[in-house]
């Protein structure tokens, strides 16, 4: 694992800017970023959060595959069988729900939902494949060592937007906008669609907050129902800040904290997400009030199978979900992010499956 000079990581753009939040958070904060640079060290020495515990439904958040390589050059990401074939071999529960959060682009769900992709094809068997009638997910069933398996996946994306900045979408039933649209008519654009939307790595440079910290409060004002703790801000300020952000701001809008992986790599994948109680979420399903929340004008489709959309927005307004958080690794980190030049930032490796 080849690692960065330290002369480009000095020379980048926002090394210093980095350097200078982590000293005034520090500051302000000395016991939050006492406790995280604690987590970060165990994270690194190979500490991961428990296992789940039966009766647990885990959301991956915030992960990507080789539909986001054609973006900000890079390279490497998972393909859609490697990423299936790992979460069936490795998820910890009957039931798991995933955000394919692909940059600027639902055609990994769209290749799926058609059979354009079939996972067969790519040596993954199923037992089968079930898009819902709105559009907005999928539900993938297989059977390993015996034991059924449920792996549903929204349609979701990590939607460029004005500010060289980034929100993530969940749900969304209309097409990408490629353009980057302001921040309050991308939200707008996302609830007319069926979605939900959560502010990711907000203190990140491709972070809402990074230059603007009102733009966070802004998105929130707009709609978004989460802000994102991120295991890739190894830089620690931005799950300290993001605790801070929604603290202040929960009292006067429905925002929640939600953790993110921001999944470049498999072996990053089921670290880092938001639990569910799998009761409250059969509950949510076959819930008239769950259904009551969605499209106004289409609610009657909805019920008595409520989009499990539905369910996962709804149970994180009503604060039934815990978070799992891990950093992930310095080894996992530089092998995704390379500073290979001032400025040049990618994503590099060998492509999987």
């Amino acid at each position: 694992m080849p690692l960065p000079s330290l002369r480009n990581i000095v020379l980048h753009p926002h090394f210093w800017h980095i350097l200078s939040m982590m000293g005034k958070t520090a500051l302000r904060h000395p016991f939050m970023m006492a406790e995280e640079a604690g987590r970060f060290v165990l994270n690194a020495a190979g500490y991961c959060n428990p296992l789940l515990a039966e009766g647990d439904i885990f959301f991956e958040t915030h992960s990507h595959s080789e539909r986001s390589n054609s973006e900000k050059g890079q390279a490497g990401n998972p393909g859609l069988a490697g990423i299936v074939h790992h979460l069936l071999d490795s998820m910890q529960t009957r039931v798991m729900l995933w955000s394919l959060t692909d940059y600027n682009t639902t055609d990994g769900f769209d290749d799926l939902a058609s059979g354009k992709y079939r996972l067969e094809k790519h040596g993954v068997p199923i037992d089968d494949l079930q898009v819902h009638s709105d559009g907005r997910s999928l539900a993938i069933y297989a059977t390993r060592n015996g034991n059924r398996k449920e792996i549903v996946l929204f349609r979701a994306a990590e939607k460029f937007v004005e500010g060289n900045a980034e929100i993530g979408i969940h749900g969304y039933a209309g097409q990408i906008n490629p353009a980057r649209r302001p921040v309050k008519d991308t939200i707008m654009d996302v609830h007319d669609h069926g979605a939900f939307c959560v502010v990711v790595h907000p203190y990140f440079w491709t972070g809402l907050g990074f230059s603007n910290e009102r733009a966070i409060s802004d998105a929130v004002a707009a709609g978004a129902i989460g802000i994102e703790m991120n295991a890739t801000e190894l830089y620690l300020y931005g799950k300290v800040r993001a605790e801070l952000d929604v603290r202040q701001l929960e009292d006067k809008y429905p925002v929640r904290l939600v953790a993110g992986g921001d999944c470049h790599r498999l072996p990053m994948y089921g670290r880092t997400g938001v639990v569910f109680s799998e009761h409250e979420y059969a509950m949510r399903r076959f819930s008239r009030d769950t259904a009551a929340s969605t499209i106004p004008s289409e609610t009657s489709q909805y019920w008595p199978a409520n989009n499990p959309v539905d369910v996962a927005r709804k149970l994180i307004e009503s604060r039934m979900y815990r978070n799992r958080f891990t950093y992930c690794t310095p080894r996992m980190f530089f092998d995704f992010f390379r500073f290979l030049s001032a400025g040049e930032d990618r994503v590099v490796g060998k492509g999987m499956g």
